[in-house]
């Protein structure tokens, strides 16, 4: 296949990706407000785990293909792009500020950082075994149990049903 074809293939693709992207988080923020939940749970339950499955679907076709290191660069490079793009830029372009209502730096910022220092550890030696990666996924499952565990709902007159305090 030629470069033009290539090119044109991900343009097209690319432009599909966007549609569906604008698509996914209207029908996403609607099934949050139906749920209940505030836009910083629809944003970690809903469009995390949501937007991360093309990331999966890529990594099982890179080991499908013997392309272990295509899965590496997906993972780590996707998670510098949602930092750097996906909140840097974005809050630069939109001249505006994020505020956020839940503690964000005693909660979560932890579990990131634990999660991405897991993986950096485990790179280390060049490779991730079974058994690093099944500590991963628990590591993944341990952070939805501590979201659903530990929330206590109390309502709110302002739009928003309930506000989950951590």
């Amino acid at each position: 296949m030629d470069i033009f074809t290539q090119l044109l293939i991900f343009g097209v693709a690319t432009f599909f990706l966007v549609k569906s992207a604008d698509l996914f988080v209207d029908n996403a923020e609607k099934l949050g407000k139906s749920l209940g939940l505030p836009h910083f749970m629809t944003g970690i339950l809903v469009l995390a785990i949501g937007t991360s499955l093309p990331e999966f679907a890529t990594s099982i076709a890179a080991m499908m293909k013997n392309s272990p290191g295509m899965v590496i660069g997906n993972v780590l490079g996707s998670n510098i792009a949602n930092v750097f793009l996906g909140m840097g830029l974005v809050i630069f372009l939109s001249r505006r500020h994020i505020t956020f209502e839940h503690n964000i730096f005693k909660v979560h910022t932890p579990i990131y950082i634990i999660a991405m220092s897991s993986a950096v550890l485990m790179l280390m030696d060049g490779q991730i075994i079974f058994w690093e990666g099944f500590i991963l996924m628990l590591i993944g499952f341990a952070y939805l149990w501590f979201l659903f565990e530990n929330q206590k709902h109390t309502f709110l007159g302002n739009g928003e049903r309930f506000k989950w305090i951590y």
